[in-house]
């Protein structure tokens, strides 16, 4: 019987799947910082904010460049912007 090995989830992952996982933790982060502003009336909450959306953008981006330069068929689990066409 062949067991699957550790983490082979984590093994199939290409360079856009672990940017597009820094986009989605850029924009929680950014969600909780914005609250956490809500609650304390701290400015620079608002700031780390703007920052972390900014990084959003760049990881979203460096995501797209990644998965549209490698125009292969991907097997396995695939962990993709909404806004990405699938590359078949």
């Amino acid at each position: 019987m062949n067991r699957p090995k550790p983490f082979a989830m984590i093994r199939e992952f290409h360079l856009a799947d672990w940017f597009t996982l820094g986009n989605a933790v850029c924009g929680v982060g950014s969600i909780f910082s914005t609250m956490t502003y809500v609650l304390e009336h701290d400015t620079t909450h608002i700031y780390y904010a703007a920052a972390l959306v900014f990084a959003a953008l760049v990881f979203d981006i460096f995501s797209r460049s990644d998965s549209s330069d490698s125009r292969k068929v991907r097997t396995g689990i695939a962990i993709s912007s909404c806004t990405l066409p699938v590359m078949r």
